[in-house]
């Protein structure tokens, strides 16, 4: 910029000196003085627009199930589930979804990585409150009792509705759990305010989306949850010939 020149003087200097040019020659002298400013410029506007983006598409989660150390009927993944349960639930999913983790598995005999991974992964979850349905196996309903993570179906279900998912069944009277079907199970949970034992959960072994010859799986709900409407349909779905 010349001495005792102010930039707006600079400026209209240099358009002076490009009037008449060629575009190209325009553009060389813009993108060399201007190149820092204008890429900023850009990506502002782009992480502005993503956000923006992000925010007026994203959906909220009506129901959310895992399942844990289970084995899936391959056939069927999880986006053809998560599509077929909300059409059975009939969720509106221009503005609600569901959501569905199928692969989760923790080994607490020999723990690793992995297990270690999904054991944090279950807890954010629950402490999230993202969570509305956990399907898992006998170790995993074992170790996890005295945590507070399964509620007493009773909040959700009615004697009327549990007997249809089975007669009252305790850990002692299961000898052939794969064999069985609709069974509903009960355990003594500490600090539940109750004598005796509760209603944790109702066996989907026969689920279509479960392998059922490979090991028994219970639908839960957890303590926190916060869509147990959809919980149970999804105890429905699950059941569905």
């Amino acid at each position: 910029m010349a001495t005792g020149n102010s930039v707006h003087d600079e400026v209209k200097e240099q358009q002076q000196k490009l009037k008449g040019k060629p575009f190209k020659e325009k553009w060389a002298y813009f993108w060399e003085y201007y190149k820092i400013q204008t890429i900023v410029v850009i990506a502002v506007l782009a992480f502005a627009g993503n956000l923006i983006y992000t925010f007026a598409t994203r959906k909220d989660t009506v129901m959310e199930a895992a399942f844990v150390n289970c084995y899936m009927n391959t056939e069927v993944d999880s986006d053809t589930m998560i599509a077929d349960f909300e059409q059975y639930a009939d969720i509106d999913t221009s503005s609600d979804c569901a959501a569905i983790d199928r692969d989760m598995y923790v080994d607490y005999e020999n723990s690793d990585q992995y297990s270690y991974a999904n054991m944090q992964k279950i807890i954010a979850m629950i402490s999230g409150k993202t969570l509305d349905a956990l399907i898992t196996d006998d170790t995993y309903m074992d170790h996890n009792l005295e945590a507070g993570l399964f509620c007493d179906l009773h909040q959700y279900f009615t004697d009327e509705e549990l007997a249809q998912y089975g007669d009252y069944t305790t850990v002692s009277d299961m000898l052939d759990l794969t064999a069985i079907d609709d069974q509903v199970i009960y355990k003594d949970l500490p600090d539940d305010n109750t004598d005796g034992e509760i209603p944790i959960g109702i066996s989907v072994s026969r689920s279509k989306y479960l392998l059922t010859d490979q090991a028994n799986a219970w639908f839960t709900i957890p303590a926190n949850c916060q869509h147990p409407e959809n919980a149970k349909k999804f105890l429905e779905f699950m059941l569905e010939p």
